[in-house]
């Protein structure tokens, strides 16, 4: 499905490049949202739009958060207003979908500014190691051999 989805989103590279690799699993998040609130085809290819539009302005105009989230809102009224009578987000629907970009995308903008605007020096690669397997700890029984346990004090009515 990833691999479906990046041919769509025109990154032919995900699987190497971070940023692309990044970018569908931007998008296939938004996706999976609108199936699981059930959202229709007609307001999750809005939904979608909006939050792949707003990724784009964010990193070409190098947006703060605020200016992103101003942004997403414009589009978000723009959209919603220019649906189909019989295709039109309820109130409980906006909220849902503003909470939920707000602690999704919103929350972790920073990151996903940070991805797209900084060039990255280097290469991933990819190793197989040997990560050597660390011995089970000896018996805490075998911690006493030599020393006396303590002496336990009288229990009871005649206690300390």
């Amino acid at each position: 499905a990833t691999g479906m989805l990046a041919r769509l989103a025109d990154q032919p590279l995900y699987e190497s490049d971070l940023r692309q690799s990044v970018y569908v699993d931007f998008v296939y998040r938004v996706i999976r949202y609108c199936r699981d609130v059930h959202l229709s085809p007609v307001k999750s290819l809005e939904v979608v739009g909006i939050m792949v539009d707003v990724q784009k302005r964010a990193t070409v105009e190098n947006l703060s958060k605020e200016e992103a989230f101003r942004v997403w809102s414009q589009l978000l009224i723009e959209r919603i207003k220019s649906l189909p009578a019989e295709e039109a987000m309820s109130l409980k629907e906006v909220q849902h979908l503003t909470a939920h970009v707000t602690s999704t995308y919103f929350n972790h903008y920073g990151l996903h500014h940070f991805v797209f605007t900084q060039d990255r020096d280097g290469e991933r690669r990819r190793r197989d190691v040997f990560v050597e397997t660390a011995r089970a700890p000896q018996p805490l029984a075998d911690g006493l051999v030599g020393l006396e346990a303590p002496a336990t004090a009288p229990t009871g009515a005649d206690g300390p």
